[in-house]
């Protein structure tokens, strides 16, 4: 008998699948997961920061109020404490130690007065005034001795201010060596500059004016005809004096013609001479002018 398809242990599974589909398997495979939906967490509401900020303006209001009112009332107010550097915590104050040692005893140390006449000026020292005593001295009273009670400070100091020097003030010294210089730098000033033209000046003159020569020469000529142009100084030269020379040359040529010479060949060179001395003097009238205008070629 004829032997059938050899078929595998997993073939009829297979062939179940395929009838049933593969949308069937994969409900299959997803039966056990939930579809049910996930509780999704609550979103916060969003901040009002609006009403945040006027919460925290009132307060620091009811704050302030606070602190004034009991500064009215006067209680003592915290005070801050400045702040120090560590590094001066072992340093011993000065003033607190002046403080605490105890001064010398009174009439045991004599006070650094001045000595008598140590701001009398310069000089000797002020002159004893006998005159001073009007009245005899008692030689049974006691008279008191010290320093200064018979000296004549006035003559002292008539004395000293004739022997001072004359001193000037600063400021007069100042405006004299001011003055001095004045002087002189206007006297150098006349010597050397005063009625001479700067050289910038000249150099400043010349180039105006060959800005001004520029600037005519690069304008168009009033009196130029349109489709002309203007022949160059050179060139209207050079023609001028080949035609005077063609003028005199055919002057003398004509001067060596025979006078009694009647054939027609005769005449007819003397006419065309004469045509051409016409044409060369109408010529020359022309570039003798100063301005020669050319028709430019179309």
């Amino acid at each position: 008998p004829p032997r059938g398809p050899r078929i595998g242990p997993g073939a009829r599974e297979i062939l179940e699948r395929g009838r049933r589909g593969v949308g069937a398997a994969v409900l299959l495979q997803l039966g056990a997961i939930s579809l049910t939906p996930r509780a999704c967490p609550k979103r916060k509401d969003p901040k009002d920061h609006e009403k945040e900020n006027l919460r925290r303006i009132k307060e620091i209001q009811r704050r302030f109020r606070e602190q004034e009112r009991s500064r009215e009332q006067g209680q003592p107010r915290p005070l801050k404490a400045l702040w120090r550097s560590p590094k001066y915590d072992k340093v011993e104050s000065r003033v607190k130690a002046q403080l605490q040692d105890p001064g010398p005893a009174s009439g045991t140390e004599a006070a650094p007065f001045l000595r008598a006449h140590s701001r009398c000026g310069p000089g000797h020292p002020p002159p004893r005034a006998p005159g001073l005593q009007l009245t005899p001295p008692d030689p049974g009273a006691k008279v008191p001795q010290g320093p200064g009670l018979d000296v004549d400070f006035i003559s002292h100091n008539a004395q000293a201010a004739k022997r001072a020097p004359r001193r000037h003030s600063r400021s007069l010294q100042v405006l004299t060596q001011v003055l001095e210089q004045q002087r002189q730098a206007q006297e150098h000033y006349n010597t050397t500059q005063k009625g001479h033209v700067p050289h910038y000046l000249l150099e400043r003159k010349d180039e105006w004016r060959r800005e001004a020569e520029a600037r005519q020469h690069s304008q168009p000529d009033p009196a130029l005809p349109p489709g002309h142009t203007r022949m160059p100084e050179k060139q209207r030269l050079e023609t001028l004096s080949s035609l005077l020379q063609s003028q005199s040359q055919m002057l003398r040529e004509l001067v060596r013609l025979p006078a009694g010479a009647d054939s027609l060949k005769a005449q007819g060179h003397r006419a065309e001479l004469d045509r051409k001395l016409v044409q060369v003097e109408e010529a020359i009238k022309i570039f003798s002018r100063p301005k020669v205008f050319v028709k430019m070629d179309a």
